[in-house]
């Protein structure tokens, strides 16, 4: 992924296999985003993680970005909106059912 004009390397790491990585950090971008939702703020993180570049959150935001339009356009394909919260159970049944309409 490409993030003001250098590379951000996401990879598969030992602990965290198939989660999206920060350039060969064993820290995810889930990591990263939870944290800054608690209320850390950049520089808190920075301070606390000192391998992490201020470029990095950008990346994460991009990432985090990405992932959400992909989910956004299979809910509105799959007519899955509306279904956070909802048992799996639930949402299969919303699928088959609006699948033979």
């Amino acid at each position: 992924m490409r993030c003001n004009g250098r590379e951000s390397d996401y990879h598969r790491g030992r602990e965290t296999i198939g989660q999206p990585c920060i350039r060969g950090l064993r820290i995810t971008v889930w990591d990263v985003l939870g944290w800054l939702a608690a209320g850390m703020s950049e520089n808190e993180i920075l301070s606390d993680y000192p391998e992490l570049e201020s470029a990095d959150f950008r990346a994460v935001f991009e990432y985090a970005a990405r992932v959400g339009r992909r989910v956004a356009s299979a809910e509105k394909r799959t007519n899955l909106s509306g279904t956070v919260g909802m048992r799996n159970s639930d949402i299969r049944r919303r699928l088959h059912s609006t699948r033979k309409a």
